[in-house]
């Protein structure tokens, strides 16, 4: 048993090695233009605090839409309501986007 471990690793090793240096070579390029970045700040829900109202904007990328939420967090659960208008079409941000989700 030890001498096809002996003979089995290295095989094993050379062929996932293999595959990695094919898969990096297979890697394609994302062209920065196609590429939507934005960074937000933390917000945090007090358990029993009471109610927070958010207010959200536009971006570049949809400047048409706003909306707003209110999340209560409680010890059973949080409860979100949430409002939105002006959001364009998930796949006008790109044909892989199909759907928001919240």
């Amino acid at each position: 048993m030890n001498r096809f471990f002996k003979i089995f690793t290295p095989f094993v090793c050379v062929c996932l090695a293999a595959g990695l240096a094919s898969a990096q070579q297979n890697k394609k390029e994302i062209p920065a233009a196609d590429v939507i970045s934005r960074t937000t700040k933390a917000v945090g829900y007090e358990v029993g605090g009471g109610a927070t109202k958010l207010i959200f904007v536009g971006t570049t990328a949809a400047p048409e839409a706003s909306g707003e939420a209110k999340v209560d967090a409680k010890k059973a659960g949080t409860d979100i309501d949430l409002k939105v208008k002006g959001m364009p079409q998930p796949t006008t941000l790109g044909a892989e986007f199909l759907t928001y989700v919240l």
